[in-house]
């Protein structure tokens, strides 16, 4: 921890403030999604992330540590998606649903 005057402080709060200002403006330049944000262009995605740790690198540096990392990003692990059935399972479904229909008598 290094101890920063105040005139540092406030030139690394001026820096951030800059640069998330320019984040929101490439969030609002974004497309829009149906959840109620934006999803970056991709053509603006690098700029994003190396803005964002520029942002977590200063306000490192404004908290008095010596060596900042960018924060860490964590990826979301990948989903599965189901595979579509092929026609000969859909006709073995049916035959299994209207067997089990039929049992149960409706």
């Amino acid at each position: 921890m290094v101890e920063l005057s105040s005139k540092e402080i406030w030139q690394y709060e001026r820096q951030i403030e800059l640069l998330t200002n320019r984040i929101k403006e490439l969030e609002e330049a974004g497309i829009y999604c149906v959840s109620g944000q934006n999803r970056i262009r991709p053509e603006h995605k690098a700029e994003h992330r190396q803005l964002g740790e520029a942002v977590s690198i200063l306000q490192q540096k404004a908290a008095g540590i010596v060596n900042p990392k960018p924060k860490v990003t964590v990826r979301r692990p990948r989903v599965e998606r189901r595979r579509p059935r092929s026609d000969a399972e859909w006709e073995a479904l049916a035959t299994a649903f209207s067997k089990a229909r039929s049992e149960a008598g409706l």
